[in-house]
């Protein structure tokens, strides 16, 4: 069954624990030939009980371990992308995705060439690409599928209706199917046309909602709302990380969001690309308002709107003293224009500072799932984050924080994703001596408690002749005789046999919790 990524491979790529030439790094996705040469490579390597060259350092947050993945099958599901009503073409999605990732990788080798430099200029064609490209990321991820069209999920309230109508008027009997719906509509639909759909919905406005009274929506017009809301709501900026930091990538990293605008969230959106590369979306409006409105760790980093230089444009884009609605108008019907595809756009690379760069990996550490996957390039980069993730500072709650220490365990001693069976035979190890000293304990503690109750019920005279006198005197204590001296003694001793079993066992348990998980 075919293996589908959705994070894209020459993405991965980047990752990979050796030096990389940027064209190798941002390579499109290989050819068939190349792709059937590699995969010969690495089983030539497994053969030879050598590493797969292409393969990528992994920390599982649920195992605790960091592991050496191959590529091929990494940050992935099977059949994800599979398209069931098209029998004839299960992997027509598939390769529709391949096609796109080619186009974004040269762009994305292209920011990497320019990575050197202050600034990065691209034409329209290839910026539309790219936030066609950045948008599919977002709607892509694991976790976006489960829930984007969730019939059932608080998000999707007031487009619950929709969902059920879509259902009955398509066919569809899955969350899924309308998900796949939407991808078939935005790989085979280009980015003016999607836009155009968006416009010609009775929606089409600043809520962009669909509610009870308008669920015959076609589903294609929802999808384009919802595409056009994410290009035109937000521009688009680049960082690069400090020269002694690089950026970290989670498994469900794309889709992720930032800080609020006036109560609002996704102030910001981040699309980590490589260690050294992050795009990133901010909300238009944020310049409009007064930083005061603005609560987010990443408002201080650098980012502003890029120079646009129109091809053929007509004069009132250029001439500051026209209207906003006549310039408006004028630039609409330059983008109906075939010139405004040479249209250049000047974004500027902003440098981040070390601790800048910090704040981004904290984002990206404090949204991990439970069982999620952290994926890095540099062990030293990687520790020096992980450490200071591992500490008070706030704003966040840090609920990862029990698992980067566990990380930075493994990077501190050394141990690489070849040593992880030798780490698996340790935490066996530390089992196998632990829990039988753990059961004695508690057999201890339970067994003292027991003969504690039962003598404090003799005491009583619940079950016999009541001895309370040796042991709760009322009024004077008389001295013990031989038998209750045994007494005493024999209680005396069930009591430090119960604290020694509750102690062994809390100090074991503190043990396996925090060393071992």
């Amino acid at each position: 069954m075919p293996y589908h990524h959705y994070i894209p491979r020459f993405i991965l790529r980047g990752f990979i624990l050796r030096e990389i030439i940027p064209e190798e790094m941002t390579s499109p996705e290989p050819s068939s030939t190349r792709k059937k040469q590699k995969q010969r490579e690495a089983r030539r390597a497994g053969e030879k009980g050598r590493l797969d060259p292409e393969t990528i350092s992994v920390f599982g947050l649920r195992s605790r371990l960091i592991e050496s993945v191959p590529i091929t099958t990494s940050i992935g599901v099977i059949n994800f992308y599979q398209d069931a009503r098209n029998q004839e073409d299960l992997e027509r999605l598939e390769k529709k995705l391949f096609k796109l990732e080619g186009k974004a990788a040269r762009v994305i080798r292209e920011l990497h060439n320019a990575a050197g430099h202050q600034t990065f200029t691209l034409p329209r064609s290839d910026l539309e690409l790219l936030r066609k490209f950045i948008f599919l990321m977002h709607y892509r991820s694991s976790a976006i599928e489960k829930t984007y069209f969730q019939e059932d999920h608080p998000r999707n309230a007031l487009i619950r209706q929709w969902i059920r109508y879509l259902k009955v008027t398509k066919g569809y009997t899955t969350d899924k199917e309308i998900w796949l719906d939407g991808l078939r509509y935005y790989l085979f639909t280009h980015h003016s046309d999607i836009l155009n759909h968006a416009k010609q919905c009775p929606n089409y406005g600043p809520s962009h909602l669909i509610g009870d009274t308008n669920v015959d929506i076609p589903s294609h017009q929802s999808h384009a709302l919802a595409y056009e809301s994410f290009i035109n709501n937000n521009y688009l900026g680049i960082w690069r990380s400090h020269e002694d930091s690089e950026f970290v990538l989670g498994d469900n990293s794309y889709g992720m969001w930032e800080g609020t605008l006036a109560g609002s969230p996704g102030l910001f959106k981040i699309y980590v690309i490589s260690p050294k590369i992050t795009i990133v979306l901010k909300l238009n409006m944020s310049k409009t308002l007064p930083p005061i409105f603005e609560e987010s760790t990443l408002s201080d980093h650098p980012l502003g709107f890029p120079q646009t230089v129109y091809h053929r444009g007509p004069d009132v884009l250029e001439n500051r003293r026209a209207s906003p609605r006549d310039q408006f108008e004028a630039l609409q019907r330059h983008l109906e224009s075939p010139n405004s595809d040479n249209d250049q756009f000047t974004f500027r690379i902003n440098k981040l500072t070390a601790d800048q760069t910090y704040l981004v990996n904290q984002v990206v550490l404090e949204n991990l799932g439970a069982d999620g996957l952290l994926v890095f390039a540099s062990r030293d980069a990687m520790l020096s984050t992980a450490q200071r993730y591992d500490t008070p500072e706030g704003p966040f709650l840090k609920q990862n924080r029990r698992a980067i220490a566990g990380l930075i365990r493994y990077l501190e001693s050394g141990a690489s994703g070849g040593l992880s069976r030798r780490a698996t035979f340790q935490r066996f190890l530390c089992w196998i001596l632990c829990i039988p000293v753990m059961i004695l304990s508690a057999a201890a503690c339970f067994g003292g408690a027991l003969v504690m109750l039962v003598l404090f019920l003799f005491d009583w005279g619940v079950l016999g002749r009541s001895t309370r006198r040796c042991v709760w005197p009322s009024k004077r204590i008389d001295k013990p005789q031989g038998g209750e001296l045994v007494g005493l003694t024999a209680r005396a001793f069930v009591g430090c046999l119960f604290l020694a079993g509750l102690f062994v066992y809390a100090a074991l348990y503190v043990v396996l919790t925090f060393y071992l998980f």
